[in-house]
């Protein structure tokens, strides 16, 4: 897992094999959270689901489901679902 922070923006990058690691890795990064007194604004984390192999699981924090997008607009670059040419991961996009 790649985890980068820039300033309130936190994004998870992952190739998912296990979908219950996953989950787990999210439940792990929201008692990071908690522990350091953070908070997480759930209503705007995302998942990205790259791979046509990829099972478009759901996932959720803090027992909110976190909305499933096909495209993303991050620091003016827009990822498309075609980014998969590039990665083999999917990844979340984390708002704080």
């Amino acid at each position: 897992m790649y985890t980068f922070k820039f300033a309130d923006d936190t994004k998870l990058f992952r190739q998912v094999r296990d979908t219950v690691e996953m989950q787990e890795d999210l439940n792990r990064l929201v008692e990071w959270a908690d522990k350091w007194q953070m908070q997480f604004n759930v209503s705007k984390c995302k998942v990205m689901h790259v791979g046509k192999k990829n099972p478009r699981h759901s996932y959720n924090m803090s027992s909110n489901g976190l909305k499933s997008v096909e495209v993303e607009k991050d620091l003016g670059l827009v990822f498309p679902p075609q980014v998969n040419l590039l990665l083999t991961s999917w990844s979340i996009k984390i708002h704080i």
